[in-house]
């Protein structure tokens, strides 16, 4: 096993340019609720040319068809419905085990 190795000029520059990204970036002005839209859209879309991605992702990894609908392209859609909430409530996503778990925000004082 191969693990890759930083160093601390590494790290800072990596930390510095998402820093900047977020600071900088459109994705953190995006209210929650728009952002909440955006990946409701983004699993209707999925859902919508499932058959065309399936073909592409098919092309590009040998799976047959059937199996890269059912697995890589609708297998997506679900973590894009699942994270939708995220952008209106603030719930927290934490995967697990390939999965996704909403993690409610705490309640009470």
């Amino acid at each position: 096993m191969q693990v890759a190795e930083a160093h601390s000029a590494d790290v800072d520059r990596v930390v510095k340019a998402a820093r900047k990204a977020f600071d900088e970036g459109t994705r953190s002005k995006i209210l929650p609720s728009d952002r909440s839209k955006l990946l409701w859209k983004l699993a209707e879309l999925l859902e919508k040319h499932s058959n065309e991605f399936a073909e592409i992702e098919s092309i590009d990894n040998g799976k047959p068809v059937a199996v890269a609908r059912a697995a890589d392209v609708l297998g997506r859609r679900g973590p894009a419905q699942l994270h939708r909430g995220q952008g209106s409530n603030h719930c927290t996503i934490v995967g697990h085990s390939g999965g996704a778990h909403t993690v409610p925000p705490p309640q009470g004082d």
